[in-house]
Protein backbone atom coordinates (compact mmCIF):
# COMPACT_ATOMS: atom_id res chain seq x y z
CA UNK A 1 0.00 0.00 0.00
CA UNK A 2 1.69 3.85 -0.88
CA UNK A 3 0.54 5.78 1.70
CA UNK A 4 2.90 8.81 0.60
CA UNK A 5 4.14 10.71 -2.78
CA UNK A 6 6.54 12.98 -3.35
CA UNK A 7 7.07 14.86 -6.74
CA UNK A 8 9.67 17.10 -7.74
CA UNK A 9 8.04 20.47 -9.48
CA UNK A 10 9.79 21.87 -12.37
CA UNK A 11 9.71 19.17 -15.61
CA UNK A 12 7.51 16.61 -12.77
CA UNK A 13 4.69 18.75 -11.18
CA UNK A 14 4.90 21.88 -13.42
CA UNK A 15 6.01 21.90 -17.14
CA UNK A 16 9.53 23.49 -18.77
CA UNK A 17 7.79 24.66 -22.02
CA UNK A 18 4.80 26.43 -20.26
CA UNK A 19 5.57 26.41 -16.51
CA UNK A 20 2.17 25.30 -15.90
CA UNK A 21 0.95 22.45 -13.74
CA UNK A 22 -1.19 20.29 -16.47
CA UNK A 23 -5.02 20.06 -15.26
CA UNK A 24 -4.79 16.21 -15.42
CA UNK A 25 -1.99 16.52 -12.76
CA UNK A 26 -3.82 18.95 -10.32
CA UNK A 27 -6.88 16.40 -10.76
CA UNK A 28 -4.46 13.39 -10.12
CA UNK A 29 -2.78 14.96 -6.69
CA UNK A 30 -6.50 16.10 -5.43
CA UNK A 31 -8.03 11.96 -6.05
CA UNK A 32 -4.51 10.94 -4.07
CA UNK A 33 -5.42 13.03 -1.28
CA UNK A 34 -9.35 11.96 -1.79
CA UNK A 35 -7.74 8.79 -1.14
CA UNK A 36 -6.05 9.48 2.20
CA UNK A 37 -2.52 9.19 0.26
CA UNK A 38 -0.59 12.19 1.35
CA UNK A 39 1.11 14.56 -0.96
CA UNK A 40 4.53 15.91 -0.91
CA UNK A 41 6.26 18.46 -2.97
CA UNK A 42 10.19 17.65 -2.86
CA UNK A 43 11.78 20.93 -4.78
CA UNK A 44 15.51 22.92 -5.28
CA UNK A 45 13.03 25.92 -4.87
CA UNK A 46 12.74 28.15 -2.09
CA UNK A 47 9.01 28.95 -0.40
CA UNK A 48 9.25 32.27 -1.41
CA UNK A 49 10.07 30.84 -4.94
CA UNK A 50 6.92 29.16 -5.09
CA UNK A 51 4.57 31.81 -3.69
CA UNK A 52 5.79 34.52 -5.84
CA UNK A 53 5.36 32.44 -8.97
CA UNK A 54 2.34 31.13 -7.62
CA UNK A 55 3.53 27.56 -9.61
CA UNK A 56 1.47 25.66 -7.47
CA UNK A 57 -2.14 27.90 -7.43
CA UNK A 58 -5.15 25.69 -6.73
CA UNK A 59 -3.19 22.61 -5.67
CA UNK A 60 -2.93 21.14 -1.81
CA UNK A 61 -0.31 19.50 -0.29
CA UNK A 62 0.61 17.53 3.14
CA UNK A 63 4.36 19.04 3.43
CA UNK A 64 6.97 20.75 1.52
CA UNK A 65 10.14 19.66 1.25
CA UNK A 66 12.08 22.72 0.12
CA UNK A 67 15.58 23.92 -1.40
CA UNK A 68 16.33 20.12 -1.86
CA UNK A 69 15.31 19.22 1.39
CA UNK A 70 17.14 21.73 3.27
CA UNK A 71 13.92 23.51 4.78
CA UNK A 72 11.01 20.81 5.66
CA UNK A 73 7.52 22.58 6.20
CA UNK A 74 4.21 20.89 7.19
CA UNK A 75 1.15 21.86 5.33
CA UNK A 76 0.51 24.56 7.04
CA UNK A 77 3.94 25.92 6.11
CA UNK A 78 5.07 25.21 9.79
CA UNK A 79 8.67 24.57 9.96
CA UNK A 80 9.51 21.30 10.62
CA UNK A 81 13.67 20.87 9.76
CA UNK A 82 16.42 23.06 8.12
CA UNK A 83 19.83 21.80 7.24
CA UNK A 84 22.22 24.44 6.53
CA UNK A 85 25.77 25.18 5.62
CA UNK A 86 28.60 25.73 7.45
CA UNK A 87 28.98 29.13 7.61
CA UNK A 88 32.75 29.71 7.21
CA UNK A 89 32.84 27.16 4.27
CA UNK A 90 30.19 29.44 2.83
CA UNK A 91 32.53 32.65 3.17
CA UNK A 92 35.11 30.62 1.76
CA UNK A 93 32.99 30.73 -1.44
CA UNK A 94 32.03 33.56 -1.59
CA UNK A 95 35.20 34.52 -1.56
CA UNK A 96 36.24 32.08 -3.82
CA UNK A 97 33.66 33.24 -6.16
CA UNK A 98 34.76 37.06 -6.03
CA UNK A 99 38.58 36.54 -6.56
CA UNK A 100 37.61 34.20 -10.02
CA UNK A 101 34.16 36.52 -11.07
CA UNK A 102 32.34 33.86 -10.55
CA UNK A 103 28.56 33.82 -10.65
CA UNK A 104 26.93 32.89 -7.40
CA UNK A 105 23.26 32.15 -5.93
CA UNK A 106 23.16 32.30 -2.03
CA UNK A 107 19.94 30.70 -0.67
CA UNK A 108 18.67 31.00 2.90
CA UNK A 109 15.06 30.66 4.48
CA UNK A 110 13.82 33.94 3.94
CA UNK A 111 15.77 35.38 0.82
CA UNK A 112 17.95 34.74 -1.98
CA UNK A 113 20.74 37.49 -3.17
CA UNK A 114 22.88 36.79 -6.55
CA UNK A 115 26.59 38.20 -6.57
CA UNK A 116 28.06 41.18 -8.72
CA UNK A 117 29.17 38.30 -11.39
CA UNK A 118 27.47 37.32 -14.79
CA UNK A 119 28.39 35.20 -17.52
CA UNK A 120 27.06 33.49 -20.55
CA UNK A 121 26.00 30.43 -18.84
CA UNK A 122 23.78 32.45 -16.33
CA UNK A 123 21.18 33.86 -18.71
CA UNK A 124 20.44 30.37 -19.76
CA UNK A 125 20.18 28.16 -16.79
CA UNK A 126 17.51 31.34 -15.44
CA UNK A 127 15.61 30.70 -18.69
CA UNK A 128 15.35 26.92 -17.98
CA UNK A 129 13.53 27.63 -14.49
CA UNK A 130 12.24 30.49 -15.44
CA UNK A 131 13.69 32.59 -13.03
CA UNK A 132 14.30 35.76 -12.50
CA UNK A 133 18.11 36.70 -11.30
CA UNK A 134 17.57 37.57 -7.21
CA UNK A 135 18.62 40.90 -6.01
CA UNK A 136 22.36 40.96 -6.55
CA UNK A 137 24.72 42.23 -3.64
CA UNK A 138 28.09 41.40 -1.80
CA UNK A 139 27.20 38.08 -0.47
CA UNK A 140 28.99 38.42 2.78
CA UNK A 141 25.51 40.16 3.94
CA UNK A 142 24.33 36.56 3.96
CA UNK A 143 26.30 35.16 6.17
CA UNK A 144 24.12 36.42 9.07
CA UNK A 145 21.96 34.34 8.67
CA UNK A 146 21.88 30.35 7.94
CA UNK A 147 22.38 29.71 3.90
CA UNK A 148 20.82 26.45 2.86
CA UNK A 149 22.08 26.38 -0.96
CA UNK A 150 24.48 27.72 -3.18
CA UNK A 151 23.79 27.78 -6.76
CA UNK A 152 26.80 27.71 -9.04
CA UNK A 153 26.66 27.93 -12.98
CA UNK A 154 29.07 24.97 -13.32
CA UNK A 155 29.62 21.69 -14.76
CA UNK A 156 29.46 19.10 -11.56
CA UNK A 157 33.09 18.15 -12.74
CA UNK A 158 34.04 22.05 -12.26
CA UNK A 159 32.29 21.89 -9.14
CA UNK A 160 34.40 18.76 -7.89
CA UNK A 161 37.88 20.37 -8.66
CA UNK A 162 36.54 23.93 -7.51
CA UNK A 163 34.82 24.33 -4.86
CA UNK A 164 34.28 21.15 -3.16
CA UNK A 165 37.92 20.85 -2.93
CA UNK A 166 37.74 23.14 0.42
CA UNK A 167 34.11 22.90 1.25
CA UNK A 168 34.27 19.11 3.19
CA UNK A 169 30.80 19.75 4.88
CA UNK A 170 29.10 20.20 1.46
CA UNK A 171 28.41 18.14 -1.64
CA UNK A 172 26.68 19.20 -5.02
CA UNK A 173 23.66 17.84 -7.08
CA UNK A 174 22.44 18.84 -9.96
CA UNK A 175 19.24 19.96 -11.96
CA UNK A 176 21.00 21.18 -15.25
CA UNK A 177 23.94 21.11 -17.14
CA UNK A 178 25.37 24.43 -15.55
CA UNK A 179 23.09 24.22 -12.71
CA UNK A 180 24.77 22.54 -9.53
CA UNK A 181 23.31 23.01 -5.89
CA UNK A 182 26.13 23.28 -3.76
CA UNK A 183 24.07 21.82 -0.56
CA UNK A 184 24.98 20.72 3.35
CA UNK A 185 26.60 17.33 3.09
CA UNK A 186 23.91 15.56 4.92
CA UNK A 187 20.88 17.28 3.21
CA UNK A 188 19.15 16.35 -0.33
CA UNK A 189 15.60 15.64 -1.15
CA UNK A 190 16.54 11.67 0.22
CA UNK A 191 17.09 12.85 4.03
CA UNK A 192 14.25 14.70 3.68
CA UNK A 193 12.37 12.18 2.82
CA UNK A 194 13.33 9.54 5.25
CA UNK A 195 12.93 12.39 7.72
CA UNK A 196 9.16 12.51 6.94
CA UNK A 197 8.88 8.78 6.51
CA UNK A 198 10.31 8.26 9.61
CA UNK A 199 8.09 10.87 11.19
CA UNK A 200 4.69 9.62 10.08
CA UNK A 201 6.54 5.68 9.94
CA UNK A 202 6.44 4.58 7.04
CA UNK A 203 8.68 2.17 5.25
CA UNK A 204 10.18 2.57 1.72
CA UNK A 205 7.47 0.24 0.14
CA UNK A 206 4.88 2.36 1.30
CA UNK A 207 6.50 5.49 -0.48
CA UNK A 208 6.08 6.90 -4.28
CA UNK A 209 8.21 9.39 -5.89
CA UNK A 210 8.12 11.54 -8.90
CA UNK A 211 11.38 12.70 -10.64
CA UNK A 212 13.60 13.99 -13.96
CA UNK A 213 16.43 15.37 -13.03
CA UNK A 214 19.80 13.67 -11.14
CA UNK A 215 18.71 15.45 -7.87
CA UNK A 216 15.82 13.46 -7.53
CA UNK A 217 17.82 10.03 -8.41
CA UNK A 218 18.27 9.45 -4.44
CA UNK A 219 14.67 9.74 -3.97
CA UNK A 220 13.68 7.35 -6.55
CA UNK A 221 16.21 4.74 -5.55
CA UNK A 222 14.97 4.82 -1.70
CA UNK A 223 11.52 4.86 -2.54
CA UNK A 224 9.56 1.71 -2.68
CA UNK A 225 8.57 2.78 -6.14
CA UNK A 226 10.18 5.45 -8.25
CA UNK A 227 8.66 6.98 -11.08
CA UNK A 228 10.93 8.87 -14.16
CA UNK A 229 9.34 11.09 -16.41
CA UNK A 230 9.25 10.72 -20.17
CA UNK A 231 11.78 13.96 -20.18
CA UNK A 232 14.08 12.50 -17.37
CA UNK A 233 17.81 12.58 -17.91
CA UNK A 234 18.66 8.70 -18.52
CA UNK A 235 20.41 8.71 -15.64
CA UNK A 236 17.13 9.70 -13.84
CA UNK A 237 15.56 6.43 -15.64
CA UNK A 238 17.95 4.08 -14.91
CA UNK A 239 17.26 5.05 -11.31
CA UNK A 240 13.65 4.23 -11.46
CA UNK A 241 11.60 1.71 -11.11
CA UNK A 242 9.08 2.94 -14.14
CA UNK A 243 9.40 5.50 -16.39
CA UNK A 244 6.08 7.27 -17.24
CA UNK A 245 4.99 9.80 -20.20
CA UNK A 246 6.45 13.41 -19.98
CA UNK A 247 5.30 16.11 -17.69
CA UNK A 248 3.22 18.00 -20.59
CA UNK A 249 1.87 14.84 -21.71
CA UNK A 250 -0.09 13.55 -18.51
CA UNK A 251 2.67 11.73 -17.10
CA UNK A 252 1.66 11.96 -13.71
CA UNK A 253 -1.86 11.04 -13.84
CA UNK A 254 -1.00 7.92 -16.42
CA UNK A 255 1.86 6.24 -13.72
CA UNK A 256 -0.91 6.52 -10.71
CA UNK A 257 -3.78 5.53 -13.39
CA UNK A 258 -0.84 2.42 -14.20
CA UNK A 259 -0.50 1.61 -10.37
CA UNK A 260 -3.81 1.90 -9.90
CA UNK A 261 -3.82 4.59 -7.31
CA UNK A 262 -6.14 6.73 -9.08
Amino acid sequence: MIRAVFFDIDGTLVSLKTKRCPDSTKAAIRALREKGIRVYVASGRSRFELEEQEMLRGMTFDGYLTNNGQIVYDGSWNLLRTVAMVPDEVRALVDYCDERSLPLWLVSEQRSRFNYHFNDRVPVVMAEIHTEIPERCDLHTMLQEPVVKAVMFLTAQEVREGPLSFMPHARSTQWFIHGQDIIPAEGGKLPAMRFMAEANGWSPDELMAFGDSENDNEMLRYAGTGVAMGNALEETKAASDYVTDDCDDEGVAHALAHFALI
